[in-house]
């Protein structure tokens, strides 16, 4: 009977807010979509074009490693710039939520400010909050 009342209060909040919940998760949607996607994309194809890598599979990794480790250390930065990416998204859509939450709404540009922000408590250990 708990389970209940609570799934109907967050469903109550829910559509309290729903407007705001879709313009915060419609806009990183595109956000994503139309930007970010298509320069890691174009990053990655100008890593393999200029290192003359035609693909990247696991039968080639042995070559990548002996032949090309600049293009192996470039790629790998690409993948650690998107892992940073990923979290500055759920950062902002985490923010996003809790600022509908509770009253405190805040334009896109400054949410994703302070998002911005929060990528200094970033750390290879794992996250700390500040």
């Amino acid at each position: 009977m708990k389970g209940a009342h609570l799934f109907r209060q967050a469903f109550n909040a829910f559509f309290k807010h729903w407007g705001a919940y879709t313009i915060l998760i419609l806009f990183m949607n595109i956000l994503l979509a139309e930007l970010i996607i298509p320069i890691m994309t174009w990053l990655a194809s100008l890593i393999l074009k200029y290192n003359r890598i035609p693909f990247i599979s696991y039968t080639n990794i042995g070559m990548l490693l002996k032949n090309k480790p600049l293009a192996l250390l470039e790629l790998i930065l690409l993948l650690l710039l998107i892992l940073t990416l990923v979290f500055y998204q759920f950062s902002f859509t985490f923010q996003g939520v809790e600022q509908i939450r509770r009253n405190q709404r805040q334009n896109l540009l400054a949410l994703a400010r302070d998002s911005f922000i929060n990528l200094k408590s970033l750390r290879p250990s794992g996250y700390t909050p500040t």
